[in-house]
């Protein structure tokens, strides 16, 4: 009787060790939150203030490359413009001297 009185009596305290340490590990894991979840939520702001820095800094390349490649294409287009315009007047050109040399001859045909 006094044996079972021991036995009893030790998984007692054994059963109260171990209440004890999940009781105290469920507090050391409610203090390391109280500790961890702030620095990670700073982090979290971090990491979306940089992200949204890296997708402003991306917008402002991205126009500007628009913007550099819709200048490249109007110069292109003007150079052309100017291109067509002169070919135009180099065969208004070719055509009145032609025309005036044909004038010419006619003219020297009649004084004959």
């Amino acid at each position: 009787m006094v044996l079972l009185r021991l036995l009893h009596g030790a998984l007692f305290i054994v059963k109260q060790t171990r209440e004890y340490n999940m009781k105290k590990n469920i507090l050391a894991a409610l203090v390391l939150s109280a500790f961890i979840a702030p620095a990670m939520a700073e982090k979290t702001e971090q990491t979306i203030k940089d992200k949204a820095a890296a997708e402003q800094n991306a917008a402002q390349n991205t126009a500007a490359d628009v913007k550099a490649n819709a200048k490249d294409e109007a110069e292109q287009l003007n150079a052309k413009k100017e291109m067509k315009h002169k070919k135009a007047n180099e065969n208004k050109g070719a055509k009145a001297d032609q025309l005036n040399q044909k004038h010419q001859q006619e003219h020297q045909a009649h004084k004959q």
